[in-house]
């Protein structure tokens, strides 16, 4: 008799637990979709902001300020304002690119899928790095009257590690990773045929990731010495 009321009472809480439960779920839902409401009713600046038009336009309109006569600011240093811009984002991207982004992503998303997002990033990166060395160098030659000033060989030697990553270490290692990925994906393959694949592979893509990433940190190291270059040419009081 007790065992059976002692049932009784557990099947009734069990009951009221599943109805506060269900009750709770119901509340989060409703608040989720008050929330959602609330936010598609909010305009949509983002898109806007986000375009590149208003981008380049919001650019434009910093550089036609700064280049008023009653101003002074790029009519006396516009090689330098080039220079010290470009200098910015190089340093900046690969900074921001070697130490934080990749980090973040190798720590945070599946292997195969980080893989594919380098793959495609890591163009962009070493492409723009190139641009800005190229700028960089070109004002650094223009402002010296056309000499090659010495300070110009460390920014000479950045672009050709970066010159070396764009046009053969980061394309071979990428494809050497795809290679890699697809007999991972291969599941017709006996298992000893695919882990002696993946074993020749894996050194394979060590040895090219590997001068890929020294490549980087020698520009990198460039990057240091030219910014001690141009502190010691500033002041910032």
């Amino acid at each position: 008799m007790h065992a059976c009321a002692a049932t009784g009472v557990g099947s009734i809480g069990a009951g009221i637990r599943r109805k506060i439960g269900k009750g709770k779920a119901r509340i989060q839902v409703t608040r989720a979709v008050a929330q959602e409401k609330k936010v598609s009713s909010m305009p949509e600046f983002s898109p806007l902001v986000n375009s590149t038009p208003v981008r380049l336009a919001a650019l434009a309109a910093v550089c036609t300020w700064a280049w008023r006569p009653e101003t002074g600011l790029v009519q006396t240093q516009a090689g330098s304002m080039v220079h010290l811009t470009a200098f910015s984002v190089w340093l900046g991207t690969v900074v921001w690119t070697t130490f934080v982004a990749g980090l973040t992503m190798f720590k945070n998303l599946p292997r195969q899928t980080f893989g594919r997002l380098q793959s495609k990033l890591f163009p962009k990166y070493f492409g723009m790095s190139a641009a800005m060395l190229v700028i960089m160098l070109a004002t650094m030659v223009g402002s010296a009257g056309g000499t090659w000033p010495k300070a110009a060989n460390t920014l000479a030697f950045s672009l050709a590690c970066t010159m070396l990553n764009v046009v053969l270490l980061e394309p071979k290692a990428t494809n050497i990773m795809f290679e890699k990925y697809e007999v991972e994906n291969n599941e017709g393959m006996g298992k000893e045929e695919k882990e002696n694949r993946l074993k020749v592979m894996g050194k394979k893509f060590g040895k090219w990731h590997g001068m890929s990433s020294l490549s980087n940190l020698c520009a990198l190291c460039g990057a240091v010495a030219h910014a001690w270059y141009l502190a010691a040419k500033m002041s910032i009081a």
